[in-house]
This record gives C-alpha cells, sequence and structure tokens, in this order.
C-alpha cells in the first residue's frame, strides 16, 4: 500500500496535515480515523481502535492523532537493537495515554503530554503498582490521606448530628479512615474487588487530598481502568 509522504515544515495551510497538528504551537487533533490518511516526515500516526470484548464489533469509531516519532536523545547509549525495542515501548505507552486522552473528551493533544519522560513516568508507576502490596497501600494511606480522611469522617459525623468529640463522634471518624484504607488496599491484588461506584469515590478522595506521587498515579491507573473497562486495540499505519 502506497502512503503519501509529505514535509511538514513546507506544507501550507491547504495541507491534510494542517488539520492533522500545528507545528508552532506544539499541538495535534484527535480525529477520525483515515487509511489514506498523508504520513508527514518524522511523524506518525497513533491509531486508538476499540473492540467489546467477545465480540468482532467495534464499540465506537477509531480514531487517530498524528505527532511526532520517538527519537531518543545522546542520552540514551544503548546498542541499536535495544534502542527499537524502547522507541516501539514508548510509543505502546503514547498510544495507552492518548486512549486515556480520549476516553475523558480531550480532542487537542499537547506534545509534551506524551513526551518521553512523561511516558516513563507513566511507565514508572505501572512498574510500582504491580509491586504494590496490601501493607503497602495502607502504610500510604496512613500518611498521605489520613487528613483528608479526618475531615471527611468529621463531615460524615456532623451530618449525623453526632456530638463534637463524643464516643459516636469520635467513632464516625475512624470508621472512614478505615473503610477508605480497606478499599484503597483492595487495590493492590492484580484484579481489585471494587465496583465503579467505590472506585469513583476513591477518585474523589485522592482529587481532595491532592496528592501526586508515584503510588497516588499507580492507584489513579487502576482505578482508571476499573471506571474505563474497554478493550484497546492500537498501533501504527
Amino acid at each position: 500500500m502506497h502512503v503519501e509522504t509529505i514535509n511538514a515544515l513546507t506544507s501550507g495551510t491547504t495541507s491534510p496535515m494542517f488539520a492533522a497538528f500545528k507545528l508552532d504551537k506544539r499541538i495535534s487533533f484527535i480525529r477520525p480515523y483515515d487509511p489514506k490518511a498523508p504520513m508527514a516526515q518524522g511523524y506518525r500516526h497513533a491509531v486508538i481502535r476499540y473492540r467489546e470484548t467477545g465480540k468482532q464489533t467495534v464499540s465506537k469509531t477509531a480514531q487517530m492523532v498524528t505527532i511526532p516519532q520517538v527519537t531518543l536523545s545522546d542520552d540514551y547509549l544503548m546498542p541499536e537493537k535495544a534502542s527499537q525495542v524502547l522507541v516501539g515501548i514508548l510509543e505502546d505507552q503514547q498510544d495507552i495515554m492518548l486512549r486515556a486522552f480520549i476516553d475523558n473528551g480531550i480532542s487537542v493533544i499537547e506534545w509534551e503530554s506524551v513526551s518521553i519522560d512523561n511516558c516513563l513516568d507513566s511507565l514508572t508507576a505501572v512498574r510500582i503498582s504491580q509491586r504494590l502490596t496490601k501493607e503497602q497501600v495502607e502504610n500510604w494511606v496512613n500518611v498521605a490521606l489520613v487528613d483528608s480522611l479526618r475531615v471527611r469522617g468529621k463531615q460524615n459525623a456532623e451530618s449525623k448530628g453526632y456530638v463534637v468529640d463524643s464516643e459516636k463522634f469520635l467513632a464516625q471518624i475512624a470508621g472512614t479512615i478505615a473503610a477508605y484504607r480497606e478499599r484503597f488496599a483492595r487495590l493492590a491484588a492484580p484484579v481489585p474487588n471494587l465496583d465503579q461506584n467505590a472506585a469513583q469515590a476513591l477518585v474523589n478522595m485522592l482529587l481532595v487530598a491532592k496528592v501526586d506521587d508515584d503510588i497516588s498515579r499507580s492507584l489513579s491507573k487502576k482505578l482508571h481502568a476499573i471506571l474505563h473497562p474497554v478493550v484497546l486495540e492500537s498501533g501504527d499505519l
């Protein structure tokens, strides 16, 4: 199959590439998949396809986005074969991140959001999530979330009309902390036993607490998988 190749630096506003990305603003646009789309030098078409589990039909129209090809700098000194493998891993991670952007309704992709550094951060979060234990998550909650959970517990106690600092008031706070800690700890399992309502509650708590560390990012990815269980097929043209 012949794929037209054009020079992105010299193509004018009438070029099909003008609707795909803007070099000066370093952004690309999500658009419906077009197998005949021309290929710009130094770029790749990331194609995001959707399939229903166990079915041959698609759940929604395939999308595509034209982004700069992954190019390793001189900082990455390694044999050519290893370099090719790493580029492939980074491109696969870009596709995963692009799918998440699409699922969240984003139509314009900033190139920085899928940069090599951001891909490596995301891969690190995945690696950590695969090694997390229940005890590690519980300890993390006790440090990173306990203040926000205590506030939530007080709100719950007040909504029930408990007298401040009474036995029931304090028990409600302790119960709230324990309930969230137990549900967050479930995320350490290979297949977390959480329904979507519970997952959304944990997402909301992470947003309230405004935590941003390796463990929170790892748990956020697991929560996203629970809330968005669509099976993905992705690749390049």
